[in-house]
């Protein structure tokens, strides 16, 4: 696989104090072999320095179970294009690609040791259910995504998903596709949501998988739906990239640095995830900041009086 670029010589990994004593694996064994090194902005856009840990952002937000500010903080799209400006394409979640010279083979290479945020492992049966589970199944995907087919074309041939090895799959097209690290990277704020599903957790809520009739209606049942509405509890149950800062989300196992532990009627609780992949050039586990309190108010007159106030330190909202 290809190695990531301008990676600094790192002698150990280092991790948030607010860890200290909670019964977790060495920090080394919760990041991957290889983790990413920071590089969301380019180099000659920003002076990075190596930060400090701890402390609370506070965010509000008048949007009823929904903060874009959180939102926007937890994007982690499969690529990278550093400040999204489309000139480049390196690893994420995702370690490297290559891509064949008539652009219809895309080969991709997981990160090793890649854990989601309740420390379960990610692998390419996360990949091959995402996509052979839930994409290729029309029952949950009644219509085939149109930037999976070839060319990225409404008519296109679906893309053929491939297995190489534990840590490699294949993104196959019958005509040239030039765009697609353009939709893994930036496109709508898709994230990996798509194509990368925890199947230790989503298995339970799939017809395919759970064979025992009465636990998968039982769990249909409590989840508020109708006998048989299987589709339904899968969906619901599925959080996607833009439920994950909606309450549904809390215990969904995820690959964010911050995972949504509570949600109250006013105030959402977001933790640092302690299996959270990046690093920066000094071996400091990311994030920085331990905590996120998001609170939910019922118009922007409220936004702006708690911003007046002192008792927000980040909002876009005005």
């Amino acid at each position: 696989a290809p190695a990531e670029t301008g990676t600094p010589e790192i002698t150990g990994y280092k991790q948030s104090p607010m860890l200290d004593g909670k019964d977790l694996p060495p920090v080394e064994e919760r990041l991957p072999k290889e983790p990413k090194i920071y590089n969301e902005m380019p180099e000659d856009m920003l002076d990075f320095e190596v930060g400090t840990y701890g402390g609370t952002l506070r965010t509000v937000t008048a949007v009823i179970n929904w903060d874009a500010d959180v939102y926007v903080m937890n994007v982690e799209p499969l690529l990278n294009s550093p400040a999204y400006l489309g000139k480049e394409f390196t690893g994420n979640i995702l370690k490297g690609y290559e891509v064949s010279e008539d652009q219809k083979e895309y080969t991709f290479y997981l990160r090793e040791g890649l854990k989601w945020s309740d420390g379960q492992p990610v692998t390419m049966e996360d990949f091959k259910f995402a996509f052979e589970d839930v994409i290729m199944n029309e029952e949950l995907t009644p219509i085939f995504p149109q930037w999976l087919r070839s060319a990225g074309k409404p008519n296109g041939t679906p893309a053929k998903f491939e297995v190489v090895d534990d840590w490699t799959f294949k993104l196959v097209f019958d005509e040239p596709y030039g765009g697609l690290p353009i939709r893994l990277s930036i496109q709508g704020w898709r994230g990996y949501t798509d194509l990368l599903k925890p199947a230790h957790y989503l298995k339970q809520f799939h017809k395919k998988y759970n064979t025992d009739e009465a636990d998968l209606e039982a769990k249909i049942k409590e989840a508020g739906f109708q006998p048989g509405e299987w589709v339904n509890l899968f969906n619901y149950k599925d959080i996607v990239a833009a439920e994950k800062t909606t309450k549904d989300a809390v215990g969904f196992p995820m690959l964010y640095p911050w995972v949504i532990t509570k949600a109250g009627e006013t105030i959402y609780e977001y933790e640092r995830n302690p299996y959270y992949f990046k690093v920066d050039k000094a071996g400091n586990q990311l994030p920085y900041i331990d905590k996120i309190e998001s609170t939910l108010v019922q118009d922007m007159e409220m936004v702006t009086m708690k911003t007046l106030t002192g008792e927000v330190d980040f909002v876009r909202e005005s």
